[in-house]
């Protein structure tokens, strides 16, 4: 089974890889930066492909039944299953420019006030902006009190500090008494400019791409909190989200489609690092499970993760121990593994032997992950492969690396 992550920023981590990002939970703290190190760590050393494009849209193929997943670019990828895990809206390059003019809300909006007025209070006119969507509407009267204080009570207009994510005919509509129309623009950042610090934005608003030129911007994460920027199309009239924009899951981190688990903040309060870590797990296990069902394999067991229920007959024998430095079987060469095949399995056809020997051929190293396709391959147990392997090692054609 192979595994691939989708990535639409440059660089891997999401929200964590801001600068000053501290992650905490009971009795411990990681910067952020150090946690997401330590996660690419792992992905670099289990060789995961990391694929920058963003995915668009999730579908289903007719004939097989497999997920098609579609990128920005109009690049196609199947899959078996899919885990979304996307957070409360897609980022560009917006690490890029954190502290650089970029800041972000947080601890709801205790600390706000304060910001919006330094920003207003430091920028002249069309320098400062506020993203996010239909609830940044909350701050309107941050904003006024601080335009107020710059230019005076008394005039009548004031430049536009508000980017909403949103069409603007529906954004009035939902707030049919805001005041000052004119603080409002409506688009989607698609990217940010600048050398030193911030410089520009490119915003993408209708169909048509516009470039604005500012010096900061906050984004108003807790906007986002209240509904997220989740616009992957998927099968159904409204895909399997709930009113506010979520993901609606079960306890096993699946949604309403076959196929598709979610996990992170895309599914809902609370907000944490320690719960988008288990939810992902919980994912990751859960789609396991669904590709091993769909290969008609038994139901694997996860060790401590879940315990199996069976009874093992006289003949198991325990998974060979490997060393966790490289956690590899190392083979001999073909003509003595195709032997000691044919002699265990005397009516393997040519066809499924050529199948097991490419397998087993792959710079001659064996991994877990390919116990399951030989099984299928010899249309035995997962149990039985790992007996097969003993002996092997047994007779000196493997070695444990």
């Amino acid at each position: 089974m192979k595994t691939v992550i989708f990535e639409a920023s440059p660089e891997i981590g999401g929200l964590a890889a801001l600068a000053n990002i501290r992650v905490t939970g009971p009795g411990f703290g990681i910067s952020g930066k150090e946690l997401v190190s330590k996660l690419a760590a792992d992905v670099k050393r289990y060789d995961i492909p990391v694929i920058n494009s963003r995915i668009v849209k999730i579908g289903y193929s007719g004939a097989s039944g497999r997920l098609v997943l579609t990128g920005a670019g109009g690049e196609v990828y199947k899959a078996r299953t899919a885990a979304v895990c996307t957070g409360m809206r897609p980022l560009a390059n917006d690490r890029d420019y954190f502290g650089k003019g970029v800041k972000i809300t947080f601890m709801g909006y205790d600390n706000v006030c304060g910001t919006i007025g330094d920003c207003i209070d430091k920028n002249d006119e069309n320098g400062f902006l506020i993203y996010g969507n239909r609830f940044t509407a909350n701050l309107v009267n941050f904003a006024l009190s601080a335009l107020s204080k710059k230019y005076g009570p008394g005039r009548r207009r004031y430049f536009p500090v508000f980017l909403v994510n949103d069409r603007e005919k529906d954004f009035f509509r939902a707030n049919p008494a805001l005041p000052h129309g004119e603080l409002f623009r409506f688009g989607r950042i698609l990217k940010y400019h600048g050398g030193v610090a911030l410089a520009a934005v490119d915003i993408l608003n209708e169909g048509k791409i516009s470039r604005l030129k500012l010096r900061s911007l906050l984004l108003d994460y807790t906007s986002f909190e209240l509904s997220p920027d989740f616009s992957i199309i998927m099968p159904g009239k409204k895909g399997p989200g709930a009113k506010d924009g979520f993901l609606k899951i079960d306890l096993q981190m699946r949604t309403a489609l076959p196929g598709i688990f979610a996990a992170g903040d895309v599914t809902g309060p609370y907000f944490c690092a320690a719960r988008a870590i288990s939810s992902g797990i919980t994912a990751a296990f859960s789609a396991y499970k669904a590709v091993m069902a769909q290969k008609g394999m038994p139901d694997p067991g996860l060790f401590a993760y879940q315990a199996s229920n069976r009874r093992f007959d006289a003949s198991y024998r325990e998974v060979p121990v490997l060393k966790p430095a490289r956690g590899t079987m190392t083979l001999s060469e073909n003509s003595k593994i195709e032997r000691f095949f044919k002699a265990r399995f005397a009516g393997i056809g040519r066809p499924d032997l050529k199948r097991l020997l490419n397998v087993t051929n792959r710079d001659k190293i064996l991994g877990r992950s390919d116990y399951a396709e030989i099984s299928g391959i010899l249309k035995v147990s997962l149990e039985e492969v790992m007996v097969l392997f003993t002996d092997m090692i047994l007779e000196k054609l493997a070695t444990i690396a």
